[in-house]
């Protein structure tokens, strides 16, 4: 029911939000004073280098991510006519919405880019402001088009909650693994270490969430449905409606869709990206263990304060300020970026593909 260029745009319009809100939300986080020096000084310190290879690195993928939806919109469109009536139509729709978001997020992240670069001067508070505007249209982005396709009740794979839930959810991972690759690129990994390994946290909880909804989705669909039998018609008393929810949930977990859904949504999408994440938290662990272990036994024999810094059970190791990591550690983040990019696609294909009107079954 929708062109290869509209599941283009939803991916990659969502992906670039996620990717957007996931930075803004960092540098929400920042520390107010460190940041103020580091804008003074145009992100010229070591520091803020630092800052701006990190976050300008997610920004850029996120404009490049919108752009290349808005292109897919605008090529869908045909005609740069439908474009402006899509902009000022008199009445309100979730389409409408969506389009000003998109304009708006993507114009946002732009001049985010000039911010992080020191291009634009800024103070902390303005800084902190547009940060906080970009995360908003970033979640606007990300939910309306779950909206937008939920509100077509006639289509009943669509006309659901769990899609809008569904739907964020993606949008974040995919926008979480666009920040690791963004980081590798960059080669920022080391310097923001905990970050990623946050992130990785996050993104675990996320996966994680997205599989139930998954599954409550799908359970839902199928008790929608006729009532489990292929002889089943109009004369039996079941509506097209019924009808349409079982052969949609037929043609994902069984039929033409079962093989994209089974391997690239629920292997590749979910289930690899959540395996190698908690590896690569069981490694982290295990090294901050160890390095907490070598740091205690580093304080007994030595009283230099600037090694380790003992209070309790808290040790914080000053040196070295940067950990190293390893290249297996670098290859389990891209392939599980990857994977979650390629199930995030695949996930918004197979549920355009799948969807059926009641009207043409």
């Amino acid at each position: 029911m929708l062109s290869d260029l509209s599941i283009a745009y939803l991916f990659l319009g969502g992906s670039g939000a996620g990717c957007a809100l996931v930075c803004s939300m960092i540098a929400l986080e920042s520390d107010n004073h460190l940041l103020a020096q580091a804008l003074r000084e145009r992100f010229c310190s070591p520091l803020g280098r630092k800052w701006s290879r990190f976050l300008v690195g997610g920004f850029g993928l996120s404009t490049i991510c919108i752009i290349l939806g808005s292109c897919c919109l605008l090529a869908d469109l045909g005609q740069p006519s439908r474009l402006l009536a899509l902009f000022f139509s008199t009445s309100p729709s979730w389409v409408t919405f969506g389009a000003w978001a998109l304009l708006l997020c993507l114009g946002f992240c732009i001049a985010s880019i000039l911010f992080w670069l020191g291009v634009i001067p800024s103070r902390v508070k303005t800084l902190k402001i547009s940060m906080g505007a970009l995360s908003l249209l970033s979640f606007a982005v990300m939910v309306y088009t779950g909206f937008m396709l939920a509100d077509i009740r006639a289509v009943p794979l669509w006309s659901s909650a769990w899609l809008v839930v569904l739907f964020f959810l993606s949008s974040l991972s995919c926008g979480i693994a666009l920040l690791n690759i963004s980081a590798l690129i960059s080669r920022s990994v080391s310097g923001f270490f905990s970050v990623v390994r946050r992130a990785t946290v996050i993104d675990t909880v996320v996966i994680i969430i997205e599989i139930a909804v998954l599954a409550l989705m799908m359970l839902g669909i199928s008790l929608s449905g006729a009532e489990f039998g292929e002889t089943l018609g109009p004369s039996d008393g079941v509506t097209q409606t019924a009808l349409a929810a079982y052969d949609s949930f037929n043609l994902l977990m069984f039929e033409d869709m079962a093989g994209l859904f089974w391997v690239c949504v629920v292997g590749i999408g979910l289930i690899v990206p959540l395996t190698l994440n908690v590896v690569s938290l069981f490694i982290s662990r295990a090294k901050r263990a160890s390095a907490r272990g070598s740091a205690k036994f580093v304080a007994r024999i030595s009283d230099t304060a600037n090694i380790a810094d003992i209070s309790g059970d808290h040790i914080d190791i000053i040196e070295p300020r940067c950990p190293t990591v390893s290249t297996s550690r670098m290859y389990i983040m891209l392939i599980s970026s990857v994977s979650v990019l390629i199930g995030g696609a695949v996930l918004r294909y197979v549920f355009a593909a799948a969807a059926l009107h009641p009207m043409l079954i």
